[in-house]
């Protein structure tokens, strides 16, 4: 009896601690693209096959676009002149979860968005006048400053 109940206090917190950083692969890039973290404001070069994070700032400079994969295989293609947040990037690997919010300031996103299987994963992207969520398709956001 004893062995059953810790293993069910082993299962159920490891259900409370599985959430964790989702991360992302910048898999092509064309003209200038920089980021910055909350920890560090001064704007970096992003290199080819660099890993991205929850809470980056990313911009594209005058007639630039950049390709990102999530772990979820969601792509994202964004064009010159965007500058977006993001705010969201989580995962919960042991329930098949992925949370993303992405806030865009400016500029245009194409999101090709996997189906989401579970019912609390979501994909959003708020502009300054409104937000979008989806469950899986393929869309296209454009902010204006």
């Amino acid at each position: 009896m004893k062995k059953i109940i810790f293993l069910l206090i082993v299962v159920l917190l490891s259900n409370l601690f599985s959430e964790e950083k989702l991360s992302a692969k910048v898999v092509g890039i064309n003209g200038v693209a920089q980021f910055k973290t909350r920890d560090n404001p001064r704007y970096k070069t992003l290199k080819l096959n660099q890993i991205i994070y929850q809470n980056y700032t990313l911009r594209l400079g005058n007639n630039s676009s950049m390709e990102i994969l999530l772990e979820s295989g969601t792509v994202l293609k964004v064009r010159d002149n965007s500058v977006f947040l993001l705010k969201d990037f989580i995962k919960d690997s042991f329930n098949n979860i992925f949370k993303v919010k992405i806030r865009m300031f400016s500029g245009k996103l194409r999101a090709l968005v996997n189906k989401l299987q579970k019912s609390e994963s979501y994909f959003k992207i708020e502009t300054p006048t409104s937000v979008a969520g989806v469950r899986g398709t393929d869309f296209i956001v454009e902010a204006n400053k």
